[in-house]
């Protein structure tokens, strides 16, 4: 009503009637005395509000007018923030970042905003709808930013925006030194892993979430694994092995720490193979210095039987406990062994060729070894190619407790070489003999040193210079199984009669031409005379043939009637006379007469 007038002055509220009209928002409300009254949480705007006054007078006497209200957003401000560092391993919440924005110089209600989160630049930040981040478990180390809006809720256009920063840290990583005792390097081992006093976040670590990477190994016979344990292998020597090794975090993979692993690895003597001759070894162990020093050691001793009473194992057992009480045990095992053959002691018998009548006995030998031994002894014969000729092989074989075994062969060659001897007299090795007087040969026997002998007789006739006179040459042959020979020899010489062939055809066919006379030519000064059937000799010579003086069938006689005449066929009588030689100086006279015939026609 201030600007309103009646009558053309300001109108008086006593005057006239107000009837306030419609208004644009329900916010708006006209009082009696004209005023406008917004009401809280009016959103701002232009709003209009018809009113009409008439004169309380002339009531009809009235005017429409518009009052215009404006209406004003209150002041919102987004204050950026930093919190205070968030464990990224286990995560947490940030205060909510509408702490410290204002509404219309106030602390905002959240009532009266609503929050927009904008992006974070870490996934696993998260803004809640109470304006807290939540920072999730396992998120990395680093600072992070995260915008957001808040609108007033009454002008959703009343807006600003800020930047929250969040900082993230990485958890604590603890990498432990350990040390390990107990470990037979002859034998090899593997520790506990080197992971089981490390921490991450003040808690043992999970080796998922964290990176092993060893260090160079002290020695090539250890190596740290996949898992923190380390491999000490088989014949690792004596030793306290320094071992360094790092752990990184894979959420924060700078975060990481450095520790060692201290192997401490005994030795005990080397195992050993030796034989039962042998004497056992009395090396001792080591056990190397530790951190829990001293050691008092024990020793234990067993025997473990073989198959045989030589083959066995002792296994030394060397248990030493520290200070720590740790219980440290190394061990040898000696092997015991026999694998020797057992030897033969004295002279052994050598291969020998004897006389199959001077064959040696076997003798008994004797071996030794780590226990009794026990010898056997075979004989094999192989026959050669006479019952006297072979072979004996000998075979002593020496057989200890664990059946090692050796032998001895001695071959005899048995060999028949020695002819028989004849027994008895022997006949004279060379007789002069008429050839009437020849008897057969004598039966000789002989004896062999090794079996029977045999005995044969040859004969051979030797031609003389003549027909009447040869030798038979006798040789007795005594022999054995094996061939071998004695020969007795004997010469006989012989002189015969002449052989008269009585039959006499001089024809000239080169057959019975002439009177032969075999054998005549051995007797020189002989007397050859042939007579007929009158007693008429007829022919006579001296040293028949001796210069082609022989009867042919012609009469040379004597009282021949007629010389040189060819005689008659018939009947003659011949008469020969000579001296009989025997050749050894005994001679004597000797005749011998007979017919023949003569055919001259």
């Amino acid at each position: 009503l201030t600007n309103d007038t009646l009558n053309g002055q300001p109108v008086k509220p006593s005057e006239v009637n107000l009837t306030p009209g419609t208004s644009s928002n329900p916010g708006l409300t006209m009082n009696p005395d004209g005023t406008i009254t917004v009401a809280p949480q009016t959103p701002a705007g232009t709003y209009t509000y018809t009113y009409t006054i008439c004169e309380k007078l002339n009531p009809n006497n009235c005017d429409t007018a518009t009052a215009t209200v404006v209406v004003t957003a209150a002041k919102i401000d987004a204050v950026d923030d930093t919190s205070a560092p968030i464990n990224g391993y286990v995560g947490g919440n940030t205060p909510s970042v509408l702490t410290n924005d204002t509404l219309n110089g106030q602390p905002v209600k959240p009532s009266e905003v609503t929050l927009t989160p904008g992006t974070s630049s870490n996934p696993g930040l998260s803004m809640n709808s109470d304006g807290t981040i939540t920072v999730a478990p396992q998120t990395p180390a680093g600072t992070y930013t995260y915008t957001y809006t808040i609108c007033e809720k009454l002008n959703p256009n009343n807006c600003d925006t800020a930047t929250a920063t969040v900082v993230v840290t990485a958890a604590k990583i603890d990498a432990v030194d350990n040390e390990y005792v107990a470990f037979d390097g002859k034998v090899g081992g593997t520790t506990a892993s080197v992971l089981e006093n490390d921490t991450l976040n003040g808690v043992a670590v999970i080796p998922t979430e964290i990176t092993l990477t060893p260090g160079a190994s002290p020695n090539a016979g250890l190596t740290m694994n996949p898992d923190g344990t380390i491999s000490i292998a088989a014949g690792t020597p004596a030793g306290a092995y320094t071992y360094p090794y790092t752990i990184c975090e894979k959420l924060n993979p700078t975060n990481c720490d450095n520790a060692v692993a201290i192997v401490i690895v005994d030795a005990a003597p080397a195992d050993v193979v030796i034989e039962c001759s042998e004497a056992l070894p009395t090396d001792a162990p080591i056990f190397t210095p530790s951190s829990c020093d001293p050691v008092q050691v024990t020793m234990t001793e067993e025997r473990i039987d073989g198959t045989c009473g030589n083959n066995y194992q002792i296994v030394r057992t060397w248990t030493g406990v520290d200070a720590c009480n740790n219980v440290r045990t190394v061990s040898q095992t000696i092997t015991v062994q026999d694998t020797k053959a057992p030897e033969f002691v004295g002279v052994l018998p050598e291969n020998v060729t004897v006389e199959c009548n001077a064959v040696p006995s076997a003798p008994v030998l004797a071996a030794e070894d780590c226990n009794d031994v026990t010898v056997a002894y075979a004989e094999v014969r192989k026959d050669g190619s006479c019952a006297n000729d072979y072979e004996l092989v000998r075979t002593w074989t020496a057989t200890d407790a664990c059946g090692n075994t050796a032998t001895h062969t001695q071959v005899v060659t048995v060999q028949d070489t020695t002819a028989p001897e004849f027994v008895g007299t022997l006949p004279a090795a060379e007789l002069y003999m008429a050839c009437e007087d020849l008897k057969p040969a004598e039966v000789l026997t002989a004896t062999d040193a090794c079996g029977a002998a045999t005995v044969r007789v040859t004969e051979e006739k030797v031609a003389g210079n003549c027909d009447a006179k040869y030798d038979i040459v006798r040789t007795w042959i005594a022999s054995d199984a094996c061939g071998n020979e004695t020969r007795y020899t004997q010469v006989i010489h012989l002189s015969c009669p002449m052989e008269v062939f009585n039959a006499v055809t001089p024809n000239g066919d080169g057959m019975n031409d002439e009177l032969v006379l075999k054998g005549i030519d051995c007797y020189p000064g002989n007397t050859v005379e042939i007579y007929n059937r009158w007693g008429v000799l007829v022919y006579e010579t001296k040293n028949y043939n001796s210069n082609g003086n022989t009867f042919k069938g012609y009469s040379e006689g004597r009282v021949t009637v007629k010389k040189a005449d060819k005689l008659p066929t018939g009947t003659y009588y011949y008469v020969i006379k000579y001296n009989f030689d025997l050749g050894n100086g005994q001679v004597y006279p000797k005749e011998q007469a007979g017919y023949l015939h003569l055919e001259t026609n």
